[in-house]
């Protein structure tokens, strides 16, 4: 069911009491004991469904702690020394969820924060699809979603998801579909850092995957192995819980979700546009082996 941003910030507001409360009483260690945990993500990725599954994790709660780049709101860049500050307050055990750029500077910061960071990624084609149908018809409150919503047909829409716009035109950030992939695709093979695409995590690939991120969970807390005794049944049951958290519907900004959708949404002219923008980011990400596709 969705629910009104308002009511989502004002709960997200009331949870940042017993952060503040936590990060008020918890020792120096505390952090490192039990670290923070990041959901990063290209927008429209699968941001939600990557946190639900950490937030199956033992002690890893969420405070409604949200860490943009770009605001929706003003979509200009944050300053890094205000990006900085706000990772050095991360607390212990809490999940961040974020569209947060690759910068040497937050790098540091995450690691000095001991925090364990995964970032989830899809099929560009798929991104902006569902990219310009969130902002057209779904976020009233972003900056952009008056420049989608006067747009007369989808195609048009998605060609400016693809193409992207001056500052000018539409009021803040939005270069091309590359451009705003680049600060997102270099954080991948960055050290501590997990990448997931999320084919992987709705397609026969999922239980897998779902090992690799509880893995590298119980890694990046020095628990090389599970949690307790050790015993294989300790991971099983983390990988069955992650399992039972998956619910689309319990995300506001879900439509549809699944893979491939471009293919019956992109018209000839989008596909064209998409594969001179973005082709060779199709091919770095390995989506498609070479740009003769579509």
């Amino acid at each position: 069911m969705r629910t009104n941003p308002l009511v989502r910030k004002g709960r997200a507001a009331l949870d940042q009491v017993p952060r503040a409360w936590r990060r008020w009483r918890e020792g120096p260690e505390a952090v490192r004991r039990n670290p923070p945990v990041l959901c990063n993500s290209v927008p429209k990725s699968g941001t939600h469904l990557l946190a639900q599954i950490l937030e199956s994790l033992p002690g890893v709660r969420s405070f409604g702690t949200f860490l943009a780049s770009i605001p929706p709101v003003r979509y200009r860049e944050r300053r890094p020394r205000t990006v900085h500050r706000r990772i050095s307050r991360f607390v212990s055990g809490e999940l961040v969820r974020g569209h947060l750029f690759h910068r040497p500077e937050y790098e540091c910061a995450l690691a000095d924060r001991s925090t364990v960071h995964f970032l989830i990624y899809r099929d560009p084609r798929d991104v902006v699809v569902s990219e310009a149908h969130y902002l057209a018809e779904m976020a009233w409150w972003h900056r952009l979603h008056r420049a989608f919503r006067r747009l007369p047909d989808m195609e048009s829409r998605f060609q400016l998801a693809i193409e992207g716009a001056s500052e000018q035109e539409v009021g803040g950030w939005f270069p091309d579909l590359a451009a705003r992939f680049r600060p997102y695709v270099d954080w991948m093979g960055r050290p501590g850092v997990l990448a997931v695409r999320y084919e992987d995590l709705v397609g026969g690939d999922r239980e897998r995957v779902l090992g690799d991120i509880v893995d590298f969970w119980l890694e990046s807390r020095g628990d090389a192995g599970d949690p307790g005794d050790g015993s294989v049944a300790g991971r099983a049951d983390l990988i069955r819980a992650a399992l039972e958290a998956i619910d689309p519907l319990r995300s506001h900004t879900f439509r549809r979700g699944g893979s491939g959708g471009w293919r019956s949404e992109l018209s000839r002219h989008n596909v064209e546009t998409l594969r001179r923008v973005a082709g060779p980011l199709l091919v770095e990400l390995g989506y498609e082996a070479d740009m003769d596709w579509g």
